[in-house]
Order: structure tokens, then C-alpha cells, then sequence
């Protein structure tokens, strides 16, 4: 079943604008499911969105299926006011779509017996026993990959702050451990959208690899996919415009700012990278054979709880032959929908 991920430079200016892309494509799906569609009919379906008065000032979008991208088109501007031309190969913030690049990670730390589905937080953090709240000393890595673990959605802003100076790795244990010190205002078991959530993942990747967030990406994702333009934080060189910028609705136009968050959020949703880049890793999970983690733990790992699984959403339609993952991402500066 073909893929389309799709990135615009600025969060769509709809009431929902999820609904609003996955009723646009859903026809473009069914083209491409046979054969039937073409590069310029999928700019042009792109384009559509692009020419509306309110419409971010660039677009990229690709179709993919097992065996890598089969079509890729962009269009408009990398920045808005200006005419340089946005890129099929240009490098672009996927947001939380992160999220499920993370999950690959904890599930290969499974693999090499290093973590478990049923890990606890007091396990991997002995030291936490006596400083965070008890309630999470038994919240596992499976709760915390489909958003069950009863944390809250984000950090403090006060205590992101308190930790901006210190070394990325020991950032992101300070920032769990001080947010994890008061009651849960959240029911263990019931979803609740988390990137703390995340970022306590990454951090729990660290403790029992010895290795940063980052590092595990390149060895386990990456460098076997052959990722060459990915990379943490803003794409591109500040204040040059030689990647594109990310956007924000301010007094009715679209405003250029070259903003994302703290380096230690990445677990949660820093990534960027081009989306041939980026179908290389999502082309994975429609092979029959997995090749960055092993049958069982792919298994796992897309099993849903309700319709969440690790790292991703999920649905069903009449249009595909089984359960269809997706997520959305957002540093509110960019929208990357799968």
C-alpha cells in the first residue's frame, strides 16, 4: 500500500487541519494505490493547498511504498517574500514525527536485551526511588510509548529553563526527574499525548546504553538506511535562506523565523532531514522483513492499544487492506504529516 508524507512550512490555518490533508489526499491514495497517479498530478494536488490565500509558502510532498519513493514533488518558495524556490531534496523539521524514530530505537535496545516492554522507571533509575512522586516508579516503557504513563504532555517551561546550560544527555534526566516530582494529574493507563513522555524514552536509551540519543540514531537508523541529510534542530545556516525556514500567522501574513526547541527535547521531536531521506526510514515499516529491528519487536511495536501504538497513530479506512499508521509533527513552525 503506497505512502504519501507531506510537509508544509507553516502550521495549516484550518480548523482541523489534519482532517482537512487527509481528506484531500485520501482520492490522491486511491489514485496511486492504482497506479494511477503522476508526478504532475501530485503537484498539482499540492498546489491547490499552496495557491489559498492563508496557505504556508511552500510545500513538499512524496509517495512511497516498500521500496522507496516513486514520486516527489515541491512547490513554492523556501521563504516567504522571497523567490527562491522550495526543493524536493531540501532539508525540512519533521516535528514529532521524531516520535516514531525513537520508538525504532527503544525496540533495538529491546533487541540487544538492554530495555523490555515491561521495564519499569525505578529499574533503569534506581536512583530516582526517593526524589520522584512513587506513583512513577512502575511506569514502563510500553506506557510511555503509547502516551498510557499518566505524565504530563510537557515540561515546565520553569524547568527547561533551569537546565538550558547543562550537557544535552544530563539535561534530559534533570528535566524528568524535576518533573516527575509531584502527583500525576493524569490516570496511569488512560492516553494522554506526552513529549515528556518521550524525552524520558531517550533519556532511559541513554542510562542503560551509555551512549547520547543522538549517537543511538546515527549507529541504529541512519548510517544502515544510508540517511545523509538528517540532522537535529533548525535545517539549514542561520539567517541564510539555504534550506528553508520555518513559519508562523502573525497580523494576517505569514512570518519567516528560524525557531525550535531546546536540543534535549530531540527524543520527543527535533528532527530534520529531506523527505527522500525521511522515506527511506518509513519505507521499513512496510517491508515484510524488517531490517533496522527484528519481526517480534516490529510486531510489538506497531500493535495498538486502542489506536495507539509505539510511535504511532492508527486507524482503519475501506480504502486500505489493513490498519494504517500515521502522525503529524509540529515545532509550530512546520507541519509534517505521514
Amino acid at each position: 500500500m503506497p505512502v504519501l508524507i507531506l510537509l508544509s512550512m507553516g502550521r495549516l490555518l484550518y480548523e482541523r487541519p489534519s482532517r482537512s490533508i487527509l481528506c484531500s489526499f485520501i482520492l490522491l491514495g486511491l489514485l496511486v494505490s492504482c497506479s494511477a497517479v503522476t508526478n504532475r498530478q501530485l503537484k498539482e494536488q499540492m498546489k491547490q493547498f499552496v495557491d489559498k490565500p492563508t496557505a504556508p509558502p511552500g510545500m513538499i510532498g512524496a509517495v512511497l511504498d516498500s521500496t522507496g519513493v516513486r514520486m516527489i514533488q515541491a512547490v513554492g518558495v523556501r521563504k516567504a517574500a522571497t523567490t527562491i524556490p522550495l526543493l524536493p531534496t531540501d532539508r525540512v523539521h519533521i516535528g514529532s514525527c521524531t516520535k516514531a524514530f525513537t520508538a525504532v530505537v527503544i525496540a533495538r535496545l529491546i533487541d540487544e536485551k538492554l530495555l523490555d516492554w515491561d521495564m519499569t522507571l525505578a529499574t533503569v533509575f534506581p536512583e530516582f526511588q526517593s526524589t520522584i512522586y512513587p506513583d512513577y516508579l512502575e511506569v514502563t516503557v510500553k506506557t510511555l510509548l503509547t502516551h498510557r504513563a499518566g505524565l504530563p504532555r510537557n515540561p515546565t517551561e520553569k524547568d527547561l529553563a533551569r537546565h538550558l546550560r547543562l550537557p544535552i544527555v544530563q539535561a534530559r534526566k534533570a528535566i524528568v526527574k524535576a518533573s516527575l516530582s509531584e502527583a500525576p494529574k493524569n490516570t496511569k493507563g488512560m492516553f494522554l499525548y506526552s513529549n515528556l513522555g518521550y524525552l524520558l524514552l531517550g533519556s532511559m536509551a541513554e542510562k542503560v546504553s551509555g551512549r547520547p540519543w543522538e549517537t543511538l540514531m546515527a549507529e541504529y537508523i541512519f548510517a544502515p538506511l544510508k540517511m545523509t541529510t538528517v540532522g537535529f534542530g533548525l535545517p539549514g545556516t542561520a539567517g541564510k535562506v539555504d534550506e528553508p525556514w520555518g513559519h508562523r500567522w502573525v497580523s494576517n501574513q505569514w512570518l519567516p523565523l528560524q525557531e525550535d526547541y531546546p536540543a534535549f527535547i530531540g527524543p520527543a521531536g527535533t528532527l530534520h532531514c529531506s523527505l527522500g531521506d525521511w522515506a527511506k526510514f518509513v519505507a521499513t515499516f512496510l517491508k515484510k522483513s524488517p531490517i533496522l529491528i527484528s519481526q517480534q519487536q516490529m510486531q510489538r511495536l506497531t500493535q495498538p492499544i486502542d489506536d495507539i501504538a509505539s510511535g504511532w497513530f492508527v486507524t482503519h479506512t475501506d480504502w486500505a487492506e489493513g490498519p494504517v499508521l500515521f502522525h503529524t509533527g509540529s515545532n509550530t513552525l512546520w507541519y509534517a504529516s505521514v
